[in-house]
């Protein structure tokens, strides 16, 4: 009778052993999956977001090419710089340099 309750006793700490190593491992394989999934929608997320800066850089730009070719200004006038100043600040473009190529650096 003792020998039957120790063989029982035995096998379920084994089953028990059992029971934990395949949780861990689990755990451990989810723990895997989740991180993974992450990495692909972060980087996935990314590369549009790129993809959308490109194109909202190239749409902005040629917006403000055709506007400044309608207005023409390239006089050097003080109205013609108001002008320009006008068509940047609609498009959102609060900060920029104006270059000349008449002046020595």
């Amino acid at each position: 009778m003792k020998n039957r309750f120790k063989l029982l006793f035995k096998s379920k700490k084994v089953s028990s052993s059992l029971r934990l190593q395949i949780g861990l491992l689990y755990l451990l394989l989810s723990i895997i999956n989740i991180i993974y999934f992450s990495v692909m929608i972060f980087e996935n997320q990314m590369d549009l977001l790129i993809e959308n800066f490109k194109f909202q850089s190239e749409s902005t730009a040629k917006q403000i090419s055709e506007e400044l070719v309608n207005i023409n200004v390239f006089d050097n006038s003080e109205s013609d710089k108001e002008n320009l100043n006008a068509v940047l600040k609609s498009n959102g473009i609060f900060n920029f340099f104006l270059l000349d190529s008449e002046v020595a650096l």
